[in-house]
Order: C-alpha cells, then sequence, then structure tokens
C-alpha cells in the first residue's frame, strides 16, 4: 500500500487574479492544477503549473499558493498519509505533466474524494473512504511507472525527449505546421512536400523525440482544440467535426472517445459539473 489514509481534499472553481494562500500540512500533498496557471511558492523553491501539471510535495512544506490567470485558474489539493515512501521519493519536487487516462483518473479522483473528505460535507463511509484511497493510489503507481520506464504505462509526456538536435529541430517544425493546419487532412507526403525531409525521417526522428507518431500527435491537438471548443458551447459537434477536417460527425466522434474515454456529449456533460474546468483534461 502506498497511501495509509486521505487526510483532506478539495477543489477551488473560482480564484481572484493574483490571490495569494499560504498553507502549510503535515502530510503528504497531490496538487493538480486544472487550468490556467498557479505558482507553488516553496521557502528554497518556485514551481509554476501550468494546466494539465500535477505537483507532489513532502510534509511540514510551507507553500504560498498564487493564482495567474483569474477565474480561469483551476486547483484541486489532497493530503495524504504515506505508507510506503519510497513510492513517492522520486516524485517529490517536480511538475508531473498529464494527459488522457491520467488526467481523467485525478478528475475521477477529486471529483469522488473532495466529497468525502472536503471541508463540512465530509463523511466517512468506509466503503467510500477505501474507493477514494484506491484511486489516489492508482493515479500515485501510474506516476511511477511512467517515470520508471515502465513498457505499458509510460506516457507520451513522459517519454525522455531525445537530445538529437537535428530531431528537435525537425520536431519543432512538424509541430509547427500541423498547427497551422489544424483545421485540414494533414498527409505525410504533403508534410514531406511543405518541409522538404523525406517521410522515413520525419516519422522516425519525431517518434524519437516525442513517444509518438505524427498522426497520434495531431489527432490530439485537433481533440485538444474540439474540448475548448466544446467547453465554450457556441458550436454544435458537426460544426466541430467540419471545423476541425474530420470526415464526419461519427467520426471525429470516435476519435474523441478513443482520446479521452468519452463521446463529446458525455464530456460536455462531464465538464458541466465541474463549470467548464474540464478543458485541460485531456
Amino acid at each position: 500500500m502506498v497511501v495509509r489514509q486521505i487526510v483532506s481534499a478539495y477543489r477551488m472553481d473560482t480564484v481572484l487574479e493574483g490571490k495569494t494562500m499560504e498553507e502549510s500540512t503535515a502530510q503528504y500533498t497531490l496538487r493538480w492544477c486544472l487550468s490556467g496557471k498557479v505558482s507553488i511558492a516553496l521557502e528554497d523553491d518556485v514551481f509554476l503549473l501550468r494546466a494539465g501539471q500535477a505537483l507532489l510535495l513532502p510534509p511540514h512544506q510551507k507553500v504560498a499558493v498564487k493564482f495567474l490567470e483569474g477565474a480561469s485558474a483551476r486547483y484541486a489539493v489532497t493530503c495524504f498519509c504515506a505508507e510506503d515512501e519510497t513510492v513517492l521519493l522520486p516524485l517529490l519536487f517536480q511538475p508531473i505533466t498529464t494527459y488522457g487516462n491520467t488526467q481523467r483518473m485525478l478528475f475521477d479522483y477529486f471529483y469522488t474524494a473532495s466529497q468525502v473528505f472536503g471541508g463540512e460535507t465530509a463523511c466517512c463511509q468506509p466503503l467510500v473512504s477505501r474507493y477514494a484511497t484506491t484511486m489516489l493510489e492508482g493515479v500515485l503507481l501510474r506516476f511511477a511507472l511512467c517515470k520508471d520506464g515502465g513498457t505499458k504505462f509510460v506516457l507520451p509526456e513522459n517519454v525522455k525527449a531525445s537530445t538529437h538536435v537535428v530531431e528537435q529541430k525537425i520536431t519543432a517544425e512538424i509541430k509547427a505546421y500541423l498547427q497551422r493546419h489544424l483545421a485540414e487532412t494533414v498527409t505525410l507526403d504533403a508534410l514531406s512536400k511543405a518541409l522538404s525531409v523525406s517521410k522515413n525521417v520525419l516519422m522516425r526522428s519525431f517518434r524519437a523525440d516525442t513517444g509518438q507518431s505524427i498522426i497520434e500527435y495531431f489527432m490530439r491537438k485537433k481533440i485538444e482544440r474540439a474540448i475548448e471548443l466544446i467547453i465554450e458551447g457556441e458550436l454544435s459537434f458537426r460544426t466541430i467535426s467540419e471545423t476541425l477536417g474530420f470526415q464526419s460527425p461519427e467520426y471525429f466522434s470516435r476519435v474523441f472517445k478513443k482520446q479521452t474515454g468519452m463521446t463529446p456529449t458525455e464530456f460536455s456533460l462531464q465538464s458541466g459539473k465541474w463549470g467548464g474546468c474540464l478543458a485541460s483534461m485531456y
């Protein structure tokens, strides 16, 4: 067991720009920025958490939390006592970027745990408490597996980037091109011609530098934009599908579910529960 006991879990859905809070706990804390930017200042260091990033801190840390993007910044914290600290030590004091399933695990955990361990409404139902503890332990173990290079669990964001300068330069050019053509259907032939680099070199360099294929990355960026448009709530799913160059609304829905684990409709309903803060979920 990694987690012995959860002490508290809470979300901050509405904050003021520039507002600073000072905190100090006797337990481990996992801090997660859902959207916007949050500054976490310790005595000897300052961490800037961007949307989707988490930070694990050991007990007895005095921190000053500052919200940098007004009401768009949303933040969640849980305090817990550890059973096996050896799993946690390699994760301390470093922002952990999360995507996809890990994001969803964190969301599910905080959504559940904040109702059990948060504020005046906290309750002590043993089964629910055990469920939340298991969820938090799963998140922490996933962090550890990704950092340790577990072949079946490593996520793209945790794959060590290539140090080869040429590969990094090619990757940057590919990403810039895909961003400019986000609303189109991009082929490797067109990309190769535009960058004057062979398809094999493009694919090999990009995977070496990011741990994923060009198409996988391009689809992820499309879905990230789709999430933003769904949260804004001004366009229908069909229009979003057309805007982002999908072949059909049905294909868009299939890709969206594959990437996020939810259909566009399910995602829209879930994001409403947190006032739109799921914009950074993926």
